[in-house]
């Protein structure tokens, strides 16, 4: 394998009442050239916390996922960009296989890559129930991304891309608060996605598509092997369904 030079990496965060996640993920980013966090004017100590590890912290009002990741890209330097939500953490193994990569003649011919997940949910590393591999885009040549701002969470990549091997580890829903906070704000971003294809909600949508949901996750996908965290998992996944759904019918009715 032959070897370039190294190509500089930025980091995007983004940020909101996460004081008690943001160290662990801003530390785990140390080996970045530029690190930029974007908070959405946090109550507690996340912004004093960021400012420990940056000086690159902005602190300005919630425009939506993509909106806020469009502009934390735009304060960036490195000829790369990792994107990092402040539950996730990139670790060791994944850190030397991006770092090596990006020296490969195969980082010159494509413009993104994908990284798997390892989703953590109440302290447990979920194996089934689709929780993983979990592929997130996540690696991006500066220049050639950028969220579609009508969405929750989709980059619109000029070019080529890859698949790394290394996960990123994601401490997702370590309490019922948290997860419910999750499904609140994702739901409303995936409700307007639906908005645009189907303008009529039906009984059974709130019946039967959480049920689905349910079954999918925790039977098809296996999710009882990841035992009482797995059946969590999968009845959070219905529920998750069955409030997106509501909230479309709430839209639909103006």
């Amino acid at each position: 394998m032959v070897l370039r030079a190294k190509p500089t990496v930025s980091a995007v965060v983004i940020t909101f009442n996460e004081e008690q996640n943001v160290g662990g993920c801003l530390e785990s980013l140390r080996w970045v050239d530029d690190l930029v966090v974007v908070d959405s004017e946090s109550r507690d100590g996340t912004v004093a916390v960021a400012r420990k590890f940056t000086d690159k912290v902005f602190v300005r009002p919630w425009p939506g996922f993509a909106a806020q990741r469009n502009f934390g890209m735009a304060q960036t330097t490195g000829d790369w960009i990792v994107i990092l939500d402040a539950d996730e953490r990139v670790t060791r193994e994944a850190e030397r296989e991006i770092t090596r990569w990006l020296a490969t003649p195969e980082a010159e011919r494509v413009n993104a890559a994908q990284v798997p997940r390892r989703n953590y949910f109440f302290g447990r590393w979920l194996r089934f129930g689709g929780a993983y591999p979990d592929l997130q885009w996540r690696l991006f040549r500066n220049g050639k991304i950028r969220y579609d701002e009508h969405t929750l969470d989709t980059p619109i990549i000029d070019g080529p891309a890859t698949v790394l091997t290394q996960p990123f580890d994601h401490f997702t829903g370590q309490t019922l608060a948290d997860r419910i906070r999750k499904i609140q704000r994702e739901t409303d971003y995936k409700a307007r996605e639906r908005l645009t294809d189907k303008r009529t909600v039906f009984w059974s949508d709130l019946l039967f598509r959480p049920l689905a949901t349910f079954l999918k996750v925790y039977v098809v996908k296996q999710g009882f092997r990841d035992g009482i965290e797995g059946l969590l998992y999968s009845a959070l996944a219905g529920f998750y369904t069955y409030v997106r759904y509501v909230k479309l019918w709430e839209l639909v009715r103006g």
